[in-house]
């Protein structure tokens, strides 16, 4: 799992494409902790 915090939206739309498809948006800390747990 890769974070990336994104400043624009069109900083986060191009981030978006450049996964294609493999990606998501996270609002909030919570389910983004319980992510990077997971994956530790």
């Amino acid at each position: 799992m890769r974070y990336e915090s994104p400043k624009t939206t069109k900083e986060a739309v191009t981030l978006l494409s450049k996964e294609k498809g493999k990606a998501y948006v996270l609002a909030g800390g919570t389910d983004l902790l319980v992510r990077l747990r997971m994956d530790m």
